[in-house]
């Protein structure tokens, strides 16, 4: 891929568009073939074909109209401004649940109100859950891959990121008040000190309070210490984290052991990858995701 420094690829390889968009590298072809569209150029140096940003944009434009019933032939025939009304049209409310191309196209062009107005109006539609699992949070696996890839820059992550983040929040927000009262279990969530991802553990926090849990939110970064004095506090307590990053100075197995050891929680209950570290040594402890986690609160 060509350009990564600037604020997205100014040429896309056919793999890249293939796995933005989803449309086959053969069909690509066929589509050149059969109307000219799209025209893609050759790298001077290694005669690859490739594609350029509006390239990309028009592709994502006629694939998200050609899955709402346009032919493909009619839609290349079509001006910018034509194409710009009926993607317009295509935004406004409806009752499909958002494709991973369609917040593609919001996060290409950064564009917050359509995120805003499809997402909202699918947690209305379908509830905040059924759509953050079935919809935002598979976008953002995506989103993980095409950073991984440098087909996306930390400007457009970050983007995302704390769309969904607000999204979070203001599901949590609208969450009924827990009752309780000293003698109940608090769940504290917290991420270490050398953490910063916390997208999964709000939604592992929203999940306890929905499940009325009495939870605690520490968030991201918490020194071992602070989390120790903090959970002082509380008599019952069970701990939940997430690990993607390595922990400075130590492994995640030592600072696992070192919860347990300081703080003395009832249970402690972690997610990551499975191959970050070794979890099979720390079976009744490790889940793998929301569904596990679901079966943990219940």
């Amino acid at each position: 891929m060509l350009g990564i420094h600037n604020p997205m690829p100014v040429a896309y390889s056919v793999k890249d568009i293939e796995f933005i968009t989803g449309i086959p590298g053969t069909l690509l072809r066929t589509w050149e073939r059969r109307y000219g569209f799209p025209r893609p150029r050759r790298n001077k140096e290694n005669n690859f074909r490739y594609y350029s940003d509006s390239d990309l944009l028009r592709l994502l434009q006629v694939q998200i109209l050609n899955r709402k019933g346009y032919r493909v032939s009619e839609l290349i025939s079509m001006n910018d401004e034509e194409i710009r009304e009926l993607i317009e049209e295509y935004f406004k409310p409806n009752t499909s649940l958002p494709g991973r191309e369609d917040l593609y196209y919001c996060l290409h062009n950064l564009d917050e109100e359509k995120f805003h107005t499809w997402v909202d109006h699918s947690v209305e539609k379908f509830g905040f859950e059924f759509t953050f699992e079935n919809s935002i949070l598979p976008f953002l696996r995506y989103v993980g891959d095409l950073w991984f890839m440098k087909i996306i820059t930390p400007v457009h992550e970050h983007f995302v990121s704390n769309l969904v983040r607000q999204k979070l929040f203001r599901a949590i927000d609208a969450l009924p008040k827990v009752k309780s009262d000293k003698q109940d279990t608090v769940w504290i969530f917290f991420l270490n000190a050398y953490e910063l991802h916390e997208l999964a553990l709000l939604y592992y926090y929203y999940l306890a309070k929905k499940s009325g849990k009495k939870s605690l939110y520490l968030g991201p970064c918490v020194p071992l210490e602070d989390l120790a004095v903090s959970a002082s506090f509380f008599g019952k307590k069970i701990l939940v984290t997430t690990f993607t990053s390595p922990i400075r100075n130590t492994t995640h197995e030592n600072y696992i052991e070192m919860l347990k050891e300081k703080i003395k929680p009832d249970k402690l209950y972690f997610s990551c990858a499975p191959d970050l570290f070794d979890v099979n040594k720390f079976e009744e402890n490790y889940f793998r995701n929301y569904e596990d986690f679901k079966k943990l609160l219940f």
